[in-house]
């Protein structure tokens, strides 16, 4: 089909779209093919690269968008995508109303359509990953939306020719410290799962990793990412999927502690100043397998101030409780050395 005879072709489909509403953003409307019913998203962009429409055109993922069609027009270019019904990620998350499991397998729809995007040939690099261009469906899966600053990786490259991002999720290559490439959107991604998961301390290294500075430092890819999110599918529901070997080993930890302690107290003491040292050792020991309990088995999961696998104020002043006591008690103990040491026992 020649150019002219696509232009015709086009002028007579459109006259089967009626344009429905105009969003607030230039350029895009939603409109019905009054034919099928189907609803679209009309885009007229300023910004573009074709060969991203054009492999999006070919795509068919579910984690994706699907794009009808894509042409230059008047000096435009104009996008003609399904429209995606659902809920912004970013809505969900100022409601606070999603699971640590929903949010998981959120993310996981999101690491599977940037794959889809990294496998094309150069591959697509997203570019602006954040709460507010991902879709949450009604049956709870993740669509990638808004590939307006989408880009195809060139090798070549030494840094970005087009400055294109949006602050606080944007990697520094995006800022012309570097060229775009797929590990710009392990940046993206991690900055998402701090959005999704705040302080949450078992995420800690992964977005740690996923956001360093130096593209080189992070997850290769975004299949690593993938991976590395994947240690934290099963959530922990009961003593039983902690693992008795755990428990077991945590209690018997806990006895050791008591009977050496309570030895150290009634048989080998040889004087107050002893038992008091004792008794504080005994209080510190106990704090540290309580400590380190709670971290290896997770109970701190299931404990009332804990909410969707977020560290919540409740944790927060817990653990400020404990560690100040320790660090009390070692100032103590160092004083009573001291105090031993200049005036005897």
């Amino acid at each position: 089909m020649n150019q002219n005879h696509t232009k015709q072709y086009r002028a007579c489909r459109d006259t089967f779209f009626k344009t429905l509403y105009h969003f607030d953003t230039p350029g895009q409307s939603l409109v019905i093919d009054e034919t099928s019913g189907r609803l679209f998203l009309r885009k007229e962009l300023t910004y573009y690269d074709p060969s991203v429409y054009q492999f999006l055109m070919g795509c068919r993922d579910s984690r994706l968008v699907p794009v009808f069609d894509a042409w230059q027009e008047d000096g435009r270019f104009v996008v003609l995508e399904q429209y995606v019904q659902g809920e912004l990620l970013s809505e969900r998350l100022r409601r606070d109303d999603l699971s640590a499991q929903e949010k998981q397998a959120i993310l996981h729809d999101v690491c599977g359509a940037l794959e889809v995007l990294h496998s094309a040939s150069p591959p697509i690099v997203h570019r602006d990953v954040k709460p507010e261009n991902i879709m949450v469906t009604d049956s709870g899966r993740a669509v990638l939306m808004d590939y307006d600053a989408s880009k195809r990786v060139k090798p070549a490259q030494s840094r970005d020719t087009v400055l294109l991002g949006t602050r606080d999720s944007a990697a520094p290559e995006q800022y012309g410290f570097g060229a775009s490439d797929v590990r710009t959107d392990v940046y993206g991604t991690g900055k998402l799962i701090a959005a999704m998961f705040g302080d949450a301390p078992i995420y800690h290294h992964v977005v740690e990793k996923a956001t360093r500075l130096d593209p080189k430092r992070r997850y290769p890819n975004i299949a690593a990412l993938d991976r590395a999110l994947s240690r934290f599918d099963k959530p922990i529901e009961n003593v039983n999927s902690w693992g008795w070997l755990k428990v077991i080993s945590t209690a018997l930890c806990v006895m050791l502690a008591f009977a050496l302690c309570r030895t150290m107290t009634f048989e080998n003491s040889s004087g107050p100043a002893e038992d008091l040292i004792t008794q504080i050792a005994f209080f510190i020991a106990q704090l540290a397998v309580i400590e380190v309990w709670f971290d290896w088995t997770g109970a701190f999961d299931h404990l009332p101030f804990r909410k969707q696998g977020q560290v919540s104020l409740g944790r927060k002043i817990v653990e400020k409780l404990i560690y100040g006591a320790v660090f009390f008690c070692l100032i103590l103990i160092m004083a009573v050395i001291l105090i031993l040491c200049i005036f005897g026992a």
